[in-house]
C-alpha cells in the first residue's frame, strides 16, 4: 500500500502546477491503466488493489465507472463475497462516496444513479455483480438507501432492464426497513 501510494504521491507533487481537476484526471487515468496492466498480469493481484487503493485514494476510486466495469468483469465469486463483506461491514466504499449521499447531496445521489444507469449496457452478470456490491455497500447506510431508492425504483418502471429489478431487490433485502423505506 505504502509503494503505490507513495508512486502517486509523487506523480501528485509533479502534477502540482496544473489545476486540481486536471490532476485528478491525471492520477485517476494513470491508476485506471495500472490496474488494467495489473489485470493483464493477475487478476487476483487487481482483487487485492481495488480495495487497497479506494482507501488510499476515497475520492477518485469509488464510483469510478471504469474500475468498477473492470473489476465486475473479473470478479470471482470467493472475492465478491471478500468485497461484498468488506462493503457491508462498511471498511470500503467503492460503488459510490458515501459523504454526498449521505449528506443528500444531489450531485452524490445523481453520481451513484448515474453510474448505475450507464452500467445497464453491461453484460447482465457484469451487472448483477454490480448490485450485489451496490447492496452490500448499502447495508450498513439505510440514509443512502432512502436517497437513493426513489431514482433507483425509476430505472425498474419500463421493464426493460430486468437487473434493475433484480438488484432493487437485493438492495431492499439487504437493508432493514425503515418508517421512510415503507
Amino acid at each position: 500500500r505504502r509503494v503505490g501510494g507513495g508512486v502517486y504521491r509523487r506523480v501528485l507533487e509533479a502534477e502540482e502546477k496544473r489545476g486540481a481537476g486536471e490532476k485528478d484526471k491525471a492520477l485517476e487515468g494513470l491508476i485506471v491503466r495500472d490496474l488494467r496492466l495489473v489485470f493483464g498480469e493477475d487478476v487476483a493481484g487487481l482483487y487485492a488493489a481495488v480495495p487497497l487503493l479506494a482507501r488510499e485514494f476515497p475520492l477518485l476510486v469509488p464510483g469510478n465507472f471504469q474500475i468498477l466495469s473492470l473489476l465486475c468483469g473479473v470478479l470471482s465469486p470467493s472475492a465478491l463475497a471478500s468485497l461484498s463483506s468488506a462493503l457491508a461491514l462498511g471498511e470500503l466504499e467503492l460503488v459510490f462516496r458515501h459523504e454526498g449521499v449521505l449528506a443528500g447531496e444531489e450531485a452524490g445521489v445523481d453520481g451513484a444513479v448515474s453510474l448505475v444507469v450507464r452500467s445497464l449496457t453491461w453484460p447482465s452478470l457484469d451487472q448483477s455483480t454490480l448490485w450485489r456490491l451496490l447492496a452490500a455497500e448499502l447495508a450498513c447506510l439505510p440514509q443512502a438507501v432512502e436517497a437513493l431508492l426513489p431514482k433507483l425504483l425509476q430505472l425498474c418502471e419500463s421493464g426493460s432492464n430486468p437487473e434493475a429489478v433484480e438488484g432493487v431487490a437485493a438492495v431492499l433485502s439487504s437493508c432493514c426497513p425503515t418508517p421512510a423505506l415503507l
